[in-house]
């Protein structure tokens, strides 16, 4: 139950925009945050230019690891300049995470049905599939790996019994002669099924 007489709460617009600023993926436009957070476009521009001045030490506190930067007509959150190579070193001394049951579950149905759409992917595992594939691009997962405007996977040989046992190695490459090499793509164009 709630109690209709407990005080609101009012979440600062800062804290709101920054909470928005951590999670997004490519940088946001003043209209787009506003509506974000549900607030004018003035008092957001307000904010983010306190945000700004905060995180660069002018504020209230030190000076961050992060800054807040216009790119491309948006804002996001950037790890500062002089803290790349520090970035670089920790990201690249992480053990390589292990696949999650998801993401072999999407291998498995790349391997066995190339070239498919992220749409067939998604029809076969009756699940949005979108983040997964994300997330097996951001790790690398195949040297030819990558978004490009053709039909969702295909391979530059027909897949074998290795590349459908790939999930079950929990590797993400082939280890095998014939180097297949699967590559997503979007659903722009749609692909061929093997149906």
């Amino acid at each position: 139950m709630t109690d209709e007489n407990a005080p609101v709460i009012e979440i600062p617009l800062t804290e709101k925009l920054e909470a928005i600023l951590l999670i997004i993926d490519e940088p946001l436009g003043l209209v787009a945050l506003a509506a974000a957070v549900g607030a004018p476009v003035p008092a957001v521009r307000q904010a983010i230019e306190t945000l700004v001045e905060d995180y660069d030490g002018k504020g209230r506190g030190p000076r961050r690891g992060f800054e807040l930067r216009e790119v491309g007509g948006g804002w996001r959150l950037f790890v500062r300049e002089d803290l790349d190579d520090l970035v670089a070193e920790f990201v690249g001394g992480q053990a390589p995470a292990r696949l999650s049951q998801a993401a072999l579950e999407t291998l498995a149905v790349i391997a066995y049905k190339q070239p498919v759409t992220r749409s067939q992917v998604a029809s076969i595992r009756a699940v949005n599939v979108d983040s997964v594939v994300r997330t097996l691009l951001a790790r690398g997962s195949s040297p030819n790996f990558s978004p490009t405007p053709k039909p969702a996977l295909s391979t530059t040989a027909p897949p074998t019994r290795c590349c459908r046992t790939l999930a079950s190695t929990r590797s993400m490459s082939c280890h095998r002669s014939h180097r297949c090499s699967m590559t997503v793509q979007t659903d722009s164009t749609k692909g061929t099924s093997d149906e």
